[in-house]
């Protein structure tokens, strides 16, 4: 169960899953990670999809209106739709390599410049705040293409740091109340 992660602080620990309230950082709902062999992704599915539909499914949050903030290893143009019709809203980031419109794959912005392409509920943003920065890619089914004042980010932008705060918080108090065990025994 204990997974290696070499980007993170902490190489070594259990992986969870967490559905996490935006402003509080309260954990309203978790899954832990037990590996590929134990919970095998559907075959059009992404895994993170997969988890956001299932950490949803099982704290039955569907059709209620929610808003979900995701990061790049969760959000897809397919899980949002899918999100749409189950009236739950989503705002995420958007990895380069996923499945998106072709003039948002390799949009050429200068500095401080936004591309925005809507096709029904969903949008599509793409936004470079500085000329040695990537392009920054956002999918959301709930916020307006509101075109910011020149020098400004996108609304979508500062709605998503706003709310993305939350993870960030329940990682914080996580570490502060560690248990302090030594043990390197994983029980069963």
């Amino acid at each position: 169960m204990t997974q290696y992660i070499p980007t993170k602080a902490h190489k070594f620990g259990i992986k969870l899953w967490m559905l996490v309230e935006a402003t509080s950082g309260y954990m309203i709902h978790f899954l832990p990670y037990r590996g590929k062999r134990y919970e095998p992704v559907p075959a059009d599915d992404t895994q993170g999809s997969h988890i956001v539909k299932k950490i949803m499914t099982e704290a039955n949050l569907f059709n209620k209106n929610y808003h979900i903030f995701c990061d790049n290893f969760f959000t897809s143009i397919p899980l949002v739709r899918h999100l749409r019709t189950l009236r739950t809203y989503f705002t995420g980031t958007l990895r380069a390599n996923r499945q998106m419109p072709q003039l948002l794959r390799n949009p050429q912005l200068r500095e401080n410049e936004s591309l925005f392409i809507r096709q029904r509920e969903l949008m599509c943003v793409a936004y470079k705040e500085r000329q040695n920065r990537k392009t920054v890619r956002f999918v959301t089914s709930a916020a307006k293409a509101s075109a910011p004042a020149h020098g400004h980010k996108p609304v979508v932008s500062s709605i998503y740091s706003r709310n993305m705060v939350g993870v960030d918080l329940n990682d914080m108090m996580s570490c502060i109340y560690d248990d302090k065990r030594k043990t390197k025994t994983m029980w069963k």
